[in-house]
């Protein structure tokens, strides 16, 4: 019966705080590309079955839906020796009771794992293993180190195995705290899910890469809205696919709607919610190369607010 490795875990939520602990790891000696990007374990690695990925799925729901945002500070560096010759980033107080209630919620059903440790010490890891009589010296070199992060979602991982067969971790679901939106509330309802990265069934569905949460500093971070219907956590019934660069302008690249689904207003809420997520993020314009030569396309977009500036279609948001 088939199988998957998976992990829930808190990643850091923004390129640049990833990066300053990616820093970290390389002056450490870790040898990049690195088999996970800098994040808080929530569920250590569980063998899941494949037709129980989706109460996975709705587990994550439910513990995001009840969360709400906090920061995280991040440091100084310490370590667990001499139990385990680590060294890792230490989490504070406050977002520690955060964490551990996160923890609680999503070690339920086939989460639910027996405890490995007596007491729950959320920590980043910098390097699993360290040399015993280097890792005085690497705690008082990294005593001043502190970042913060401001925790607003969970991340699915699961382990998967690169073309030399090495394994690594990939992100493959994203939980907003507070939950989705529910819109067509009396109508057609349908469930609204704002990430940050592009998953495999949107990619699969929308014809582009699947992109993770946490690309290099400066490039364009991905904005993607999914709809979902009511109560099924996996079901993609379309999605808005663009990105949000550094300056004024977001970047929409697709609107895809299932055929079943079409003409029922999936696309219409999806296109306002990718507006809407943009601009709440601080951009003004939004830019789609969605149209080309697709004249059905195009005159969605034109429905919709989108005007033909040159070879472009352009929204004020």
């Amino acid at each position: 019966m088939p199988r998957r490795r998976v992990a829930v875990a808190a990643l850091a939520p923004d390129a640049v705080a990833a990066d300053r602990i990616d820093v970290l790891r390389r002056a450490l000696g870790a040898e990049p590309p690195f088999h996970v990007a800098p994040h808080v374990t929530l569920v250590p690695p569980v063998n899941v079955r494949e037709e129980d990925l989706a109460e996975v799925s709705a587990t994550l729901r439910s513990a995001a839906s009840a969360a709400r945002p906090f920061e995280a500070h991040v440091g100084p560096a310490t370590t667990f020796a001499p139990v385990t010759p680590t060294l890792h980033l230490d989490v504070d107080a406050a977002a520690t009771a955060h964490l551990g209630a996160l923890r609680t919620a999503l070690r339920t059903g086939v989460l639910e794992r027996p405890e490995q440790w007596p007491e729950y010490r959320p920590h980043v890891t910098l390097r699993e293993e360290v040399a015993v009589d280097a890792i005085d010296g690497a705690v008082r070199a990294l005593a001043g180190f502190r970042t913060t992060w401001r925790v607003d979602r969970l991340h699915l991982l699961e382990q998967r195995r690169r073309d030399d067969g090495t394994p690594h971790w990939v992100p493959v679901r994203e939980e907003p705290f507070g939950g989705p939106d529910v819109v067509g509330r009396g109508g057609v309802e349908l469930v609204l899910r704002t990430v940050a990265m592009v998953e495999d069934p949107v990619a699969e569905r929308c014809g582009v890469d699947p992109v993770g949460p946490l690309g290099p500093p400066g490039r364009p971070a991905p904005l993607v809205v999914v709809a979902e219907a009511p109560g099924a956590p996996t079901s993609v019934l379309g999605a808005a696919v663009g990105s949000l660069g550094v300056g004024e302008a977001a970047a929409l690249r697709a609107v895809v709607v299932d055929e079943v689904e079409r003409g029922t207003g999936v696309g219409r809420q999806l296109l306002a919610a990718w507006c809407s997520s943009a601009a709440a993020r601080g951009a003004e314009v939004a830019i789609a190369d969605v149209g080309g030569d697709d004249p059905s396309a195009s005159g969605f977009l034109a429905a919709h607010g989108f005007r033909p500036v040159g070879d472009l279609l352009v929204r004020r948001l």
